[in-house]
């Protein structure tokens, strides 16, 4: 994999001096997150990772849509995992990786692939929901540097955003609200947990979205279980 040591650095210069100061640009913090997660993943190890994206639809007070998705992965490394998508409730996506195969969870039954290479890069995809889901707000944003805490007995550097209400907007939905913190671990630059919550509107219409983002059990291996022992 590609060396990303030199978003890191950007990153921990730009939370160097005074907490009270120190304000990163949605742009680097996040590019350095984004760049080194899969670089920086393996460093980081074994964990449990989980992203609940959470989005409602209004038109005037009247609630026109409602809809939840979720993402599991238990990573050990990346010839062993399994990641699962659930939309709604529902499993849309359930993917195990072994030693010894490839198994894709299709229509009800559990089907074993021969290669587990299409997988790994759906799975790229997929991770860093994190981006796809500020993209709207991104030019409005600038990251404070909060403090520091250890998280999951990982030193962190904890950053909340800080919104700027946008006049005029290039897109058609015009950001109206927008909240959000993620701890950003100090060895990888990986986000260790982080929430966001925001909104959206085009004249009537409104978009409210809130995404959470957690790895937990860093560190302990993961029983990838092959559907043949299940």
């Amino acid at each position: 994999m590609a060396d990303y040591s030199w978003t890191y650095l950007i990153l921990m210069l730009a939370c160097e001096g005074s907490p009270e100061k120190e304000v990163v640009t949605e742009t680097s913090l996040m590019e350095a997150s984004h760049q080194v997660i899969f670089a920086s993943v393996e460093k980081l190890g074994k964990h449990d990772f989980q992203a609940t994206y959470q989005q409602q639809e209004f038109h005037g007070e009247d609630e026109r849509a409602k809809h939840e998705e979720i993402l599991e992965i238990e990573w050990q490394d990346w010839d062993h995992f399994q990641s699962r998508r659930l939309v709604d409730g529902k499993i849309v996506s359930n993917v195990i990786i072994s030693d010894s195969g490839t198994w894709d969870w299709h229509g009800g039954a559990w089907v074993e692939r021969s290669d587990g290479e299409p997988y790994r890069v759906q799975m790229r995809n997929t991770w860093n929901q994190w981006d796809s889901v500020i993209r709207h707000f991104s030019e409005h944003i600038e990251w404070v540097l909060d403090g520091e805490e250890v998280v999951e007995k990982r030193r962190t550097k904890r950053y909340k955003a800080r919104f700027t209400k946008p006049e005029t907007v290039k897109s058609s939905l015009r950001p109206t609200q927008f909240q959000g913190a993620v701890w950003v671990d100090e060895e990888t630059a990986v986000r260790v947990l982080g929430e966001i919550t925001g909104s959206l509107v085009r004249g009537s219409y409104r978009k409210s979205v809130k995404l959470q983002v957690q790895r937990t059990e860093i560190g302990k291996d993961k029983k990838i279980v092959v559907p043949m022992q299940q």
